[in-house]
């Protein structure tokens, strides 16, 4: 019972989150870059949930945004469906008593990404 009780908290938490990217953060500019809420949110709830949680988070989190934008569907839910499923491998596999782990999984899953 508990995981589904923490699917649908995740889903309702990237749903709201693929709203706020597409109509708050779009509008925010650093450096000609716009903050991707989704990403960090995925690789945040993969490195907690495990690698297939994380793969399941990145799929849901990926066709909500391509619904939304109206953009080529399947192709963000894949390349977040890969970041998630990673950064849940690297949750795995590292301590959780460092902010390294983290860091380095937002990194790396930001250059794949993009």
């Amino acid at each position: 019972m508990t995981g589904s009780l923490a699917a649908l908290k995740a889903a309702a938490v990237l749903l709201a989150a693929a709203l706020f990217q597409v109509s708050i953060a779009s509008a925010i500019e650093v450096a000609d870059a716009h903050p991707d809420v989704i990403l960090v949110l995925v690789v945040a709830i993969a490195m907690l949930q495990g690698p297939a949680f994380g793969a399941a988070a990145g799929f849901w989190a990926g066709l909500v945004l391509d619904v939304i934008t109206f953009g080529t569907l399947g192709l963000t839910s894949l390349l977040l469906t890969l970041a998630g499923y990673f950064s849940g491998r690297i949750g795995d596999v590292t301590s959780r008593s460092s902010a390294y782990p983290p860091l380095i999984a937002v990194v790396l899953a930001t250059l794949g990404v993009a």
